[in-house]
């Protein structure tokens, strides 16, 4: 993924370039992740311990058979889901356990 230095952020009539901040090597880094589903009485891990970065300008492969939690592993990474265990960060921002509300404002 590659992530632009600068930004264009764009109005009804005006727009203007915004710096993105520098936040060292890492874009997007998760610690620890852990994801669990409950089912009926049970609880099914589906990702247990997951260390995974992205560095700017990397392209990486995320594969596995159906069921292997790579969707589960992207919804976390994007802010989408709370995992159960671990922390994600986002631009260096740690997004785990932001309300919905900051989530869509750093999204923006």
């Amino acid at each position: 993924m590659v992530f632009p230095k600068k930004l264009i952020k764009g109005g009804s009539k005006v727009s203007k370039v915004i710096d993105l901040p520098k936040y060292g090597v890492r874009s997007i880094l998760a610690k620890g992740v852990q994801m669990d589903f409950q089912s009926g009485q049970n609880r099914v891990p589906v990702l247990k311990g997951i260390d995974w970065e992205v560095k700017r300008g990397d392209i990486q492969l995320l594969m596995g058979p159906s069921g292997s939690g790579k969707t589960t592993l992207l919804s976390i990474l994007a802010g989408l889901l709370t995992p159960t265990l671990g922390k994600v960060y986002l631009l260096g921002q740690e997004i785990t356990g932001m309300s919905r509300t900051k989530l869509a404002e750093f999204r923006r």
